[in-house]
């Protein structure tokens, strides 16, 4: 099996086997989760440089909850992303 990303559609994972082959749309959570890891942040870390807690990145990278206009404006800076990318 292998996974690759869809260029020109990025919030779209490939999944090929040899049964078949399936797209996955990323939620908000495990694209925040991908670049936390990507960035190499502990969850500790990146709720630092928000101000924010370590359960409230938990709860955005499960889809418990959601970051307000202000935390989503400073993940896109930090991450180098737009808005769009972690919002759609």
């Amino acid at each position: 099996m292998s996974i690759w990303w869809n260029t020109t559609t990025p919030n779209v994972r490939i999944i090929n086997n040899k049964r078949k082959q399936e797209a996955l749309i990323m939620t908000f959570g495990e694209k925040l989760k991908l670049l936390r890891k990507q960035k190499r942040l502990s969850q500790e870390q990146l709720a630092s440089q928000l101000t924010v807690s370590r359960q409230a990145i938990s709860k955005w990278e499960l889809d418990n909850s959601f970051p307000n206009t202000k935390n989503i404006i400073q993940l896109s800076k930090l991450f180098d992303v737009s808005t769009d990318y972690l919002l759609f």
